[in-house]
């Protein structure tokens, strides 16, 4: 398990891959959204400490998909081709 506090996304490959992506509610839209292949984010641990978690490819997605929901984002806003 990864716990960040305030994550911010410091640094993001120009390189991008395409990820199916969607809710795990039942039933939910499911579509693709570009994101960089690689990230490094920024957060606090749970004890306030400062770290950097990079991450490739599943792992850059999932980040770039959680943040954006700290943001406010859905991955529907981002998404092509979305349906059911």
């Amino acid at each position: 398990m990864i716990e960040l506090i305030n994550p911010v996304i410091t640094e993001a490959s120009t390189e991008t891959q395409e990820i199916p992506e969607g809710s795990i509610a039942s039933g939910a839209p499911r579509g693709t959204v570009t994101r960089s292949k690689s990230v490094a984010v920024s957060a606090f641990d749970r004890n306030g400490n400062p770290i950097t978690i990079t991450g490739n490819d599943f792992l850059a997605a999932t980040l770039c998909h959680e943040i954006d929901h700290l943001d406010g984002l859905l991955f529907a806003d981002k998404a092509r081709g979305t349906g059911r």
